[in-house]
């Protein structure tokens, strides 16, 4: 059979063929990939790259050729874990005969095989420490729009992560975290429950978690979205008990 390839279009490679697996020992974090290549078409001599990465701050690897996949000797992460602990994976394979090398096949935000969160569910705010340079204590980052916003927290305070699932850490960061993600909604003027698009997702989730039914057409009723923000803050407050758990914390 004749493999014909497609030199122009990028193709993404389907996520179940990919595995990634994160190896700790001694204190160093490391990775193994496992592609399966069965249905993948691509040029025998074009190469195999993989970044881990997490915003700006990434490390590359080269897996070879797609001919002959081959695990590097060195896949250490540790320096990029030591600036976030949640890395994020992307596979690239290229065309390098041509003048600036040719993307040929994509994949992004690669699921961990090993992944601590249970099949079949989804962290709608995903806590995550990092290394800010700062003195705050947290902040939503909206930099990554495929992955949409990530509750960053300062991995310079001993025991973060910890604090971060109290219940003073939650009742006072969580109702103005989302206000901060409604904001960014309302600016994107995307208020769809239908897509794969993370704000999607968050407004599936204030329909049908938080029970939120005056979600705005657009953001050309600006009293109406004004609303809309207040009934998701306070319909998040009530569920959660947000004002009982800090008054328990407090009083105690």
């Amino acid at each position: 059979m004749i493999r014909k390839f497609n030199y122009t279009n990028r193709k993404n490679i389907p996520r179940e063929d990919i595995f990634i697996t994160i190896l700790t020992s001694n204190g160093k974090s490391s990775f193994i990939l496992d592609l399966n290549t069965e249905k993948l078409y691509f040029p025998s001599e074009s190469r195999v790259y993989v970044e881990a990465y997490y915003g700006p701050n990434y490390l590359r690897f080269d897996y070879g050729k797609f001919e002959n996949i081959q695990q590097p000797i060195n896949s250490d992460i540790s320096e990029l874990k030591k600036f976030s602990e949640k890395i994020f994976f992307r596979i690239k394979i290229v065309d390098e005969t041509s003048e600036n090398g040719l993307l040929l096949g994509f994949a992004d935000k690669i699921p961990l095989s090993d992944d601590s969160e249970p099949k079949g569910t989804q962290t709608i705010l995903f806590v995550n420490p990092v290394l800010m340079g700062t003195k705050e204590i947290w902040r939503v980052n909206f930099e990554d729009e495929s992955t949409g916003p990530i509750l960053e927290v300062n991995n310079a305070i001993e025991g973060i992560k910890d604090i971060a699932k109290q219940d003073l850490f939650v009742s006072l960061v969580y109702p103005s975290a989302i206000r901060q993600i409604l904001n960014k909604i309302a600016d994107l003027n995307t208020f769809s429950n239908e897509g794969d698009e993370w704000s999607n997702t968050w407004i599936k989730f204030t329909e049908n978690t938080l029970l939120v039914k005056n979600t705005p057409e657009n953001c050309d009723d600006s009293e109406g979205v004004a609303i809309w923000k207040d009934s998701v803050v306070k319909a998040f407050c009530t569920r959660f008990k947000i004002f009982e758990h800090f008054l328990k914390v407090v009083e105690s």
